[in-house]
């Protein structure tokens, strides 16, 4: 059955929001520590909370009401390190002046570097403790971030992406062997990949970022249907942003009021469901405590509502 899901900041969590989460009728919750620069040391601080009983407990509070918990991580600055990447140059990529980097992402056609990104990924896994089998570990959060070495040239920013994911999936099932991965379709990623196929066990994820950029369209709709086609619809997922106050406030706090736009929430999940995605779900940062004391506490029960099968939309 498919799920409904929104996702916060493990730093938003608290016994308020555990209660709002409970009451609004979900059953998804999506943990996302943060991207840009700093998703490294953000990831690292996430498995710190892991490790604190208080807010291990509340997971675990959420679990037993029928969450299912996952985590959304822009990872690859954690799996592949900046000293790491320095020990082994041929590990980096090649930006498109043609200079070896350690900035975003790496070589992607460096089995050693890709090796090494699986046994790493086995390792979050371990710190992660997940107990859903489905796995959301992204490469950095940039644009224009894949190689352009001479292997690499020839892969599409979509293909390297893949890449990753197989690399990822592999150290996955070392811990769980039913685990999956997701393929980002994000940026640079939102494209078909070109020369390389999903192996068993990866699944769409849809994140139509630009959409929601000043100036922005519907554009990206228009690689649904052949991304349904290529990974198939059984497993695929949307990731959208239609609570995002985050983005809504420019990644800046103090956070804005954020407005649900029901009807436009609606005919969406109508589009996505006749595509064929199964679960869907929304990033929800800057709606936590410090936001009900500026603007009075967001309704996640009236966004859980938009996910109700529309009807005339």
């Amino acid at each position: 059955m498919a799920k409904k899901g929104f996702i916060l900041a493990h730093t938003e969590l608290d016994e308020r929001m555990v209660e709002r989460l409970k009451e609004s009728g979900l059953d998804l919750l999506g943990v996302h520590p943060g991207g840009g620069i700093k998703a490294a040391e953000l990831l690292d601080e996430l498995i710190e909370y892991l490790n604190d009983p208080r807010f291990y407990g509340m997971l675990d509070e959420l679990e037993k009401s029928g969450f299912e918990i996952e985590y959304e991580l822009h990872g690859l600055n954690w799996l592949l390190t900046k000293s790491v990447l320095d020990c082994h140059p041929d590990w980096k990529r090649v930006n498109s002046n043609g200079e070896r980097v350690t900035d975003y992402n790496f070589c992607a056609s460096s089995e050693d570097a890709l090796n090494y990104i699986t046994d790493r990924s086995y390792y979050l896994a371990t710190l992660l403790k997940q107990k859903s089998h489905r796995y959301n570990i992204w490469m950095d959060d940039v644009r224009d971030g894949h190689c352009h070495c001479e292997k690499c040239k020839s892969l599409s920013p979509s293909d390297q992406m893949l890449i990753f994911c197989h690399a990822v999936l592999r150290g996955l099932r070392k811990y769980d062997p039913e685990a999956t991965q997701s393929y980002l379709a994000y940026m640079d990623t939102i494209k078909v990949p070109e020369k390389v196929a999903p192996e068993e066990g990866i699944f769409l994820e849809f994140a139509p970022i630009d959409r929601w950029r000043p100036g922005g369209n519907d554009a990206e709709f228009e690689y649904i249907k052949p991304l349904i086609e290529f990974f198939g619809a059984e497993t695929s997922k949307v990731l959208e942003y239609w609570v995002d106050n985050s983005l809504f406030s420019g990644w800046k706090k103090p956070p804005k009021k954020c407005v649900l736009d029901r009807e436009r929430m609606k005919r969406d999940i109508k589009m996505y469901r006749e595509a064929g995605f199964g679960d869907i779900t929304s990033f929800g940062l800057y709606l936590d405590s410090e936001y009900t004391a500026l603007h009075g506490e967001f309704s996640i029960k009236e966004y859980a509502e938009c996910m109700d099968e529309p009807k005339d939309v």
